[in-house]
């Protein structure tokens, strides 16, 4: 769409410049075909060809900026989202982590206290003989 859209512009600067050229050839001053009247009408339609081609090119670069502000702010935002996610995660995952090796260490001290025989050495070997 924007292909076509471009090369019309395009088509229509080639167009004003030719009649331009026009009206150069006949050996005349830019400003000599108004005093004339020779090549009125094609300085004039050249003129009016220029100057819509460069309103148009002002107002594409125009929505073109707003459309990279809009685009700019949009993306600063999602990435303010995404940070603080980041974080978020990264600070529960920590948690996470404590909990966990701190419930491991309390597994492994409970499971030892199951095996460990906390009768003295002297009654354990009484009860053996």
């Amino acid at each position: 769409m924007r292909s076509k859209r471009v090369s019309a512009e395009y088509s229509l600067l080639q167009r004003a410049l030719v009649m331009r050229q026009q009206c150069k050839s006949h050996n005349q001053a830019y400003m000599s075909c108004v005093t004339q009247g020779l090549c009125l009408a094609d300085c004039l339609c050249a003129d009016h060809v220029l100057q819509d081609v460069v309103d148009k090119i002002q107002s594409n670069l125009q929505r073109s900026a707003q459309t990279q502000k809009l685009f700019a702010a949009v993306e600063s935002r999602d990435r303010s989202v995404v940070e603080t996610n980041f974080e978020r995660v990264n600070f529960w995952s920590a948690v996470q982590m404590v909990a966990m090796v701190t419930a491991a260490a309390i597994n492994v001290i409970v499971i030892r206290g199951l095996f460990d025989d906390r009768r003295s050495t002297a009654t354990a070997t009484k009860l053996r003989t």
